[in-house]
Parts: structure tokens; sequence; C-alpha cells
């Protein structure tokens, strides 16, 4: 239910965002993003490689007309999870197992571009992000574990920071960008003793109106 009100309101503070007004038009973008992403975490009891997953949503960000700075909200979901090279989880013997955990992210963001004459404009951007637990697949030997769901916090904290070039085209702009995710919250939950914190890399393509 937590998940779905927050999603509500940030789909509202986005569409409302995103609807232009005849005085602020200019200072208004919005617009859907979609990448890849490689993430893995961070002091865990086990050894873990990284897994890919993908990511999409949208934005809207306000532009201020006096400097080249904006401020950016998204609702972006985010595929994240680690792979274990052995774990013992209802089985006698170690076994390799995936985690899928898939979040909601609500990211604030502050972006500032380089005041480049010409269609390109460099920027770096960073900022704090709230994540909501959408699912979990925890797979160990090939089987699913059903409880799995229960291990795991139904929230996730951290910062973004990243850089990114933006180019204007005829109609709309391109977004490409590279991000740096860092989590700061335990994703398990308090119940275990595990102190398991996300890492990711996003790499994106958005088309920005």
């Amino acid at each position: 239910m937590q998940l779905l009100k927050t999603a509500a309101l940030s789909a509202i503070l986005l569409v409302a965002l995103a609807v232009p007004r005849q005085a602020d038009a200019q200072l208004l973008d919005y617009g859907f993003r979609a990448g890849m992403n490689i993430t893995s975490v961070t002091n865990s009891v086990y050894r873990t490689d990284s897994m890919t997953g993908y990511h999409f949503g949208m934005f809207a960000s306000y532009n201020f007309s006096f400097m080249p700075v904006s401020i950016q909200t998204e609702m972006i979901y985010m595929q994240m999870g680690m792979k274990y090279d052995e774990i013992i989880v209802g089985f006698q013997t170690p076994r390799p197992a995936t985690v899928r955990l898939n979040y909601i992210h609500v990211p604030l963001l502050a972006k500032a571009f380089l005041p480049l004459p010409g269609p390109v404009k460099p920027n770096l951007f960073g900022g704090p992000y709230v994540g909501f637990r959408s699912g979990v697949t925890f797979t160990v030997g090939g089987q699913e574990i059903p409880q799995a769901g229960d291990w795991y916090r139904d929230s996730d904290f951290g910062f973004v920071v990243g850089a990114g070039t933006r180019i204007s085209l005829m109609m709309v702009d391109l977004d490409l960008e590279a991000r740096l995710v860092f989590g700061i919250e335990n994703i398990f939950d308090s119940q275990f003793e595990y102190d398991e914190k996300h890492r990711a890399i996003s790499l994106s393509a958005a088309v920005v109106f």
C-alpha cells in the first residue's frame, strides 16, 4: 500500500511539472529514460558477482533562467541484484544463487550544465534517492525460494552521482548519461545480521521534450 501511495504521488508530481504553462514553458522539461544496470552489493559475507538488468521511467525538470542549473525528479523502475558463488539456504551443501530485487526509485537531482556554445551540453548531477521494493526473486541452484520476500526491507535509500551530455535535435533533445548508485541502507530486514548495500552503474538514454 505504501508503495502504491508513493508511486501515485510521484506520478502526480511528474505530471504537474511536465504540463507546460504559458509563462514557464521554456523552463520546464520532461521525458522518458531507459537503459541498463550493472548491479552488485557491498559487505557480503559470501563471494558475489555483479548482475545486469534494466531500468526505465519518466522524469521532469525545472530549469533556472538565471543559471545553467536544473532540479530534476524522476520515477524509475530499477532492476537490482547480485549473484552468490555459493550460499547455504535450505540445502546441506553450498549452491550458487541469484537474487533479483526490483525497485521504484524516486531521485531528486541537481544538474549543472557547462555553458558551452552549440547543440551539445555536458552536465554533472547528483542527489538522493528513495527506493520502494516492488519484487524479489531469489533462486538457489535453479530453485526459487518463495519466502525470500520476507528477508528484505521494503525500501532503500542512497545517493546518485553522474555525468551526461544533452544533444539538441530539431524537435526534441537527447540525453546520454552514466550514473553511479550508492545505497546506504542495509537491504536486509532487521532480523538478519547481514549488512549488504546496493551498488549500481547505470547507462541510459533519454528523450527530452
